[in-house]
């Protein structure tokens, strides 16, 4: 039986260059990030997110993904790039994300290790195998998030999250500190049928800073988050909307995201800006396992611009 252990959390993001869906956080073991749920932290999924799970619950060994440019004339060029490489265990969590750039040089090189199959430390490199960042999450006897630890090594700049908890182990409030043990800033989480309903942030000296409500539909779904910030008249709003228990569209002040399905599977994804019309469209094709096998990158002119592809090694 799943252990309940915090309310469903959402979080969306929009961006024209990077697809965004949202996820609830109430996660289960075989979850491919293999971490729990944390409200300071939203989890946030992808369609790419989506396809590495799927990858992962599927015995792949490695994803590797490469890229090619259209022409003027809507032709692929013959040039093809190495953009990124999964390395997956035997339980389905990636180990080690390697990111490279046009030159074949590596970008970023993210490796992660884990404890009772629980995410508890990741390391990140330059490409010139320099550590970059790091981060080390700790737990109680019950494996519940206690504490997440992040060091920048270039700045030099080290912040520790301590997360607390109610009797029914929901967090309540989590604060992160400088490494003087100072407060940075705090955020306090409050429930209505455990499901987040309110979210409060104060910076360092207490001052509230903003506020989130969340509201849900019938389905216990989320369907619109509605943050306020101190000093600013005008409210952030995001609204989501469902079909057959699918997202179908994501609307937030000036942005839009649609999302077309085929076999349960998303073969299109709409971005646009209201008032300005299409950006940008992402069509989505499959191979016969069900992984994603290529992605095209298409204007909002209807002109493609990239073409992206998947290769798999199995166990």
């Amino acid at each position: 039986m799943e252990k309940n252990l915090t309310p469903k959390i959402i979080l969306i993001v929009f961006t024209v260059f990077t697809n965004f869906l949202f996820w609830s956080c109430k996660c289960s073991d075989d979850d491919l990030s293999a971490r729990k749920p944390k409200p300071w932290d939203k989890t946030l999924l992808s369609v790419d997110n989506i396809e590495e799970q799927k990858a992962g619950k599927s015995g792949v060994k490695t994803r590797t993904t490469y890229s090619k440019l259209y022409n003027n004339f809507g032709k692929l060029d013959t040039a093809t790039y190495l953009a990124e490489k999964l390395f997956f265990n035997r339980n389905g969590r990636i180990e080690q994300r390697i990111q490279y750039l046009s030159t074949g040089r590596v970008f970023s090189d993210w490796r992660y290790e884990y404890k009772h199959g629980i995410l508890s430390r990741s390391v990140s490199k330059n490409s010139y195998d320099e550590k970059i960042a790091e981060e080390i999450i700790s737990f109680d006897d019950n494996m519940d998030e206690t504490e997440f630890k992040e060091y920048n090594y270039k700045s030099k700049d080290f912040n520790s999250t301590i997360v607390k908890y109610d009797k029914n182990k929901f967090a309540v409030e989590t604060v992160t500190l400088d490494p003087k043990g100072n407060q940075i800033s705090k955020t306090v989480y409050e429930y209505k049928l455990k499901n987040l309903y309110r979210k409060k942030e104060f910076d360092r000296s207490g001052t509230l800073t903003a506020g989130t409500i969340y509201e849900y539909d019938k389905q216990n779904r989320l369907i619109k988050e509605t943050k306020s910030t101190t000093g600013i008249s005008t409210k952030s709003v995001f609204e989501i909307k469902y079909e057959n228990d699918k997202v179908t569209e994501i609307i937030d002040r000036d942005y839009v995201m649609k999302y077309d399905y085929a076999n349960g599977k998303i073969v299109k994804e709409h971005h646009s800006i209201i008032g300005v019309g299409p950006q940008r469209r992402f069509d989505y094709f499959y191979n016969s396992k069900g992984l994603i096998k290529t992605k095209v990158h298409v204007s909002g002119i209807g002109k493609p611009e990239l073409h992206v592809f998947y290769r798999y090694e199995f166990y």
